[in-house]
């Protein structure tokens, strides 16, 4: 129902971000195929290097394109935040 109304609300040049459960990219990718939306990026979210992606971010358009998947980590092997999560935070903490 989700891709669906996307599909019914977004302009031609528009698109729409999603965050997802890593294990639902299958699905979704297939879901959103079948209502003509394509991936422009897509990220997988870890909470360190190494370990398995728990989120993915998607954003979906109705022109196909090449994506390079990106990676972003919440913590560094070293420090609870990894320096992305720090800068993408920054304004959330004093």
């Amino acid at each position: 129902e989700l891709l669906a109304g996307i599909t019914r609300l977004m302009s031609e040049d528009g698109s729409a971000a999603l965050i997802l459960p890593a294990d639902s990219e299958s699905e979704i990718l297939t879901l959103a195929d079948s209502h003509g939306l394509y991936p422009s990026r897509l990220t997988y979210v870890s909470s360190k290097p190494g370990h398995a992606p728990k989120r993915i971010l998607i954003e979906l358009t109705h022109q196909h394109s090449t994506i390079d998947p990106q990676h972003f980590h919440i913590e560094s092997a070293y420090s609870p935040r990894s320096a992305e999560y720090a800068e993408l935070t920054k304004d959330f903490y004093l």
